[in-house]
């Protein structure tokens, strides 16, 4: 116990926030990179061999922690394959799946209607198989949701039987409270207090568009502040450590309504780790309580790592504690100075849908006040006994709230790719934070300054001047093809999907990474679903010159670009497959090919005209075996293949057959259900390496 404590003086607070980040760090990278996530672990010994003490201390505690972050994340079991009996423990629960841990793993079973509750002990007879799911382009990802669970596999064909029930049936229980309320108060309540969403929920719908989605969702936030109310209250009555004390115990009691909650988590273990530190009178350094309370959470569940909320909440923990500016500041300027702190912090969150909306800073003044005793009466209804009018008064209120805040909000675009952006952010406002703390008052707006300056230059489409593109935007099941020639654009189909829209959630988002703010044409190949089933959103949402649907509108030019359509059946043809357009087109000396739906009696067609080899081949029909036969392989000869089909789609695409043939044949092969989108990028001086 003395060499620990020996060790915590030598290496102090800070160094072991360092150690912490240096797990994360390696945690993310693994999950990322796999295996050479250790290619960084050198820098940390670097560090360690010409130094002593401290530093050298600092190093290889850091080393050590890079070290197991890495290993854990790598050696973590992913659960065994194949047929068998699953025994283990619930972790989490919807209403068509529930979340299970064996010995062996972590699964995800599907059971409509499911009543399973967590810590419910249970037997599962079926079949392990990987993972496969769809995702499209910029759209939340389940799987990766999953994965970074610790989750890699499914049952199917599960065979439920439970073993132990356990006892408290929170969900059961809130079904039937929110039963109580209207609808819309209903999907309120349901948020606020047990973190589920319901995407028809119009108020919600209307603070997600106003970026105000936030102040409707259980969080930590929410939770401290309630904490923090109930302890003022306390006080008035008790002296603080009393009231404290019997605060922090409400916390836990009220926690068994947020298990598994990390943010819930994180408050209590702070609140209880500065009690405890403080027991004798000491007063606790601001660092301790939320190192203490992280270095827990992350030795009960290291995949909490790679829990973006996670860290977001103990950056803006570790920044109030790291921050004197904030600390020693007037109480009039603390409230300014600290809302910027959590703004710049939450920055990145904010941005993440592609756009800034401009109000935000504002709403938390408008709305915590609303919000915050919103959510307090409707855990006190759960708690004792349902009020429905009340609280479906207030949640009309609120709605009012949200239509006012969707009509006023002003919304920026953000263009940019976050994987490169984020990163460079952060270390801008790592610098800039450390800086003014250090009192370097002119490096801290040289800092500032950059940053203004290079999210200006975010806007300008300065690679877009200099290079060519052809991208397979990963759309599911179903084609969207960009091409880009300098600030020119053109979009082949749209993909499409019944159940959001294809446009505003995948293409618009992609077309603004990419610094694109005006499509030249939208052409559509024919008329199925999973190709034009986003065209009439797209046109009403997003600036495009025209819509060409069919091959009277060919030749086409954009730029120094010709498409012509090779398809003499386009149009005629009482098959809609058969009347796909087939586009050709030549861009820096590449020639490429796209067959739309086309089948094989258009490439037989073709093939009689006389039809001439082509570099890339976008390949018909998703890979069905309705095309690409092995003659109209042999005369187009492309050195690259593309295949744009859905991760586990129920039409089997790609055929074994095509690609078979296109292996034959030794034609390389490249498809978006298992790369996601696929760009290919060239220059007039270089043109396409393929």
């Amino acid at each position: 116990m003395q060499r620990l404590r020996d060790l915590a003086r030598l290496a102090g607070p800070a160094g072991f926030v360092l150690t912490l980040l240096s797990f994360v760090l390696a945690s993310r990278l693994a999950f990322a990179l796999g295996a050479y996530a250790f290619l960084a672990l050198p820098f940390f010994l670097f560090l360690a061999v010409p130094k002593k003490g401290r530093m050298r201390l600092l190093a290889l505690l850091c080393a050590s922690s890079f070290a197991l972050g890495a290993a854990l994340n790598l050696l973590q079991s992913r659960g065994k394959e194949g047929e068998g009996s699953f025994s283990g423990l619930v972790i989490d629960a919807r209403d068509s799946y529930f979340l299970l841990e064996t010995f062996a793993g972590r699964y995800i079973v599907y059971e409509e209607g499911c009543l399973r509750e967590r810590f419910d002990l249970v037997r599962v007879e079926g079949t392990a198989v990987n993972l496969e799911m769809a995702h499209y382009e910029g759209r939340f990802s389940f799987e990766e949701y999953l994965n970074k669970k610790g989750i890699y596999r499914e049952i199917e064909g599960a065979e439920v039987s439970s073993l132990f029930a356990f006892p408290f049936r929170l969900r059961e229980r809130g079904r039937a409270f929110l039963a109580s309320f209207e609808a819309e108060t209903g999907y309120l309540v349901d948020s606020l207090l047990f973190g589920r969403r319901d995407a028809s929920a119009a108020t919600l719908s209307l603070f997600e568009a106003a970026g105000a989605l936030f102040y409707l969702s259980g969080s930590g936030t929410l939770f401290a502040a309630f904490l923090r109310g109930l302890e003022y209250v306390l006080g008035l009555k008790f002296d603080r450590k009393k009231s404290s004390v019997s605060c922090l115990g409400a916390g836990i009691g009220l926690s068994f309504l947020y298990p598994f909650k990390a943010g819930i988590a994180r408050v209590l273990l702070a609140r209880g780790a500065r009690l405890f530190l403080g027991r004798r009178g000491k007063k606790v350094p601001a660092l301790v309580p939320p190192l203490v309370s992280a270095a827990l959470l992350l030795a009960i569940d290291f995949r909490l790592a790679l829990d973006d909320g996670f860290l977001l909440g103990y950056a803006i923990s570790f920044a109030f504690a790291f921050s004197g500016f904030v600390r020693h500041a007037g109480w009039k300027k603390r409230g300014i100075y600290g809302s910027l702190l959590s703004l710049s912090l939450i920055l990145p969150v904010l941005v993440a849908g592609g756009e800034f909306h401009l109000l935000s800073p504002l709403y938390s003044l408008f709305l915590a006040p609303m919000v915050y005793p919103f959510h307090f009466l409707s855990l006190l209804s759960f708690l004792t006994v349902p009020f429905p009018r009340v609280l479906d008064a207030y949640a009309a209120f609120l709605g009012k709230a949200g239509t006012f805040l969707s009509k006023a909000d002003l919304a920026l675009p953000v263009p940019g790719d976050p994987a490169l952006a984020v990163p460079v952010y952060c270390l801008l406002l790592f610098l800039a934070f450390l800086f003014l703390e250090s009192g370097a008052r002119l490096f801290f707006r040289g800092t500032v300054l950059v940053g203004l300056a290079l999210g200006a230059l975010n806007y300008v489409p300065l690679a877009n001047l200099a290079l060519a593109k052809v991208t397979f935007i990963d759309v599911g099941q179903g084609d969207a093809i960009l091409l880009s020639s300098g600030m020119h654009n053109v979009l082949v189909d749209t993909g499409g999907n019944l159940s959001f829209d294809m446009a505003e959630e995948v293409l618009i988002p992609y077309f603004r990474k990419e610094r694109i703010y005006r499509l030249d044409a939208l052409i559509l190949t024919h008329g199925d679903f999973d190709h034009d089933g986003a065209a009439s959103s797209l046109a009403s949402s997003f600036p495009v010159g025209e819509v060409i649907r069919g091959p009277e509108g060919f030749p086409y030019s954009f730029g120094e670009v010709e498409i012509v359509n090779l398809n003499p059946l386009a149009g005629a043809s009482e098959e809609e497959n058969a009347s796909s357009l087939v586009l050709s087109f030549e861009l820096c000396g590449t020639s490429f090919l796209l067959m739309g739906d086309a089948p094989k009696e258009v490439e037989h067609r073709l093939l009689l005209e006389g039809l001439s080899r082509h570099d890339v081949l976008k390949i018909g029909h998703h890979g069905s075996d309705t095309s690409s036969s092995y003659s109209f392989l042999e005369a187009v000869d492309p050195s690259l293949a593309i295949v744009s089909c859905g991760e586990g789609n129920r039409y089997g695409h790609p055929d074994s057959e095509v690609l078979s043939r296109l292996k034959a044949l030794e034609i390389r092969v490249r498809r978006t259900d298992l790369e996601g989108t696929i760009e290919l990028i060239g220059s007039k001086a270089t043109g396409f390496a393929l």
